[in-house]
C-alpha cells in the first residue's frame, strides 16, 4: 500500500517467466470488462467499479503490474508510470 497525500493506494508488480506468461495473465484479468488505454510495448487497461474507484493492470515485458483503491483515474496513470520507470530502472541495472 501506498500512501500519497492522505489517499491509499494498493499496488502489485510480479516479474513473470516471459512475456507471454505476462500476456497470459494480463489477458485473464482484464477479460472483456476491462478499457484497454495503451497498446504499445506496455498494454494497460482499467475499470471502475460501482464505488466510483478504478482499479488498473499492465504489463511491459516480463512485467505485470497494478494498482487499485484509486479514486482519480489520472493518478491511477501515474501510479502505473511510475511503476514501469521503476521497472525499467531495475531491468537497466542488470537485475
Amino acid at each position: 500500500m501506498i500512501n500519497d497525500q492522505n489517499k491509499n493506494y494498493f499496488v502489485f508488480l510480479s516479474e513473470r517467466g516471459t512475456y507471454y506468461d505476462s500476456l497470459n495473465l494480463f489477458q485473464k484479468i482484464i477479460s472483456k470488462k476491462y478499457i484497454i488505454i495503451k497498446a504499445d510495448n506496455t498494454q494497460s487497461a482499467f475499470i471502475r467499479d460501482e464505488k466510483g474507484v478504478y482499479t488498473f493492470v499492465s504489463i511491459y515485458d516480463r512485467w505485470i503490474y497494478g494498482c487499485w483503491s484509486v479514486s482519480d483515474i489520472n493518478d491511477g496513470k501515474t501510479i502505473l508510470q511510475n511503476i514501469r520507470n521503476a521497472v525499467e530502472s531495475y531491468s537497466r541495472a542488470g537485475r
